[in-house]
């Protein structure tokens, strides 16, 4: 993703809306956590990445794969396939 230059104005309440371009790039949905840092040069935006099954969407029983995770009861669906 490059440097863009975009420009958001904070409403009243103080909130911004992240550009569509930049969720979809980095793969951020509605109800993900962010976590906001203050640093020198301004402030740091960090994706919050939750373990879950790439599959299902569970958060039990995961296994990492390659650079996500999968629940045992997919895997043993998809051997079965």
């Amino acid at each position: 993703m490059h440097r863009a230059g975009w420009v958001r104005k904070l409403d009243f309440l103080g909130r911004i809306v992240l550009p569509m371009d930049i969720r979809r790039g980095l793969g951020i949905e509605k109800q993900d956590d962010l976590e906001f840092s203050l640093q020198e040069q301004g402030i740091i935006l960090i994706q919050i990445v939750k373990k879950q099954c790439r599959l299902c969407g569970s958060n039990h029983s995961l296994m990492p794969y390659r650079d996500s995770f999968v629940c045992i009861p997919c895997i043993r669906e998809l051997k079965a396939v």
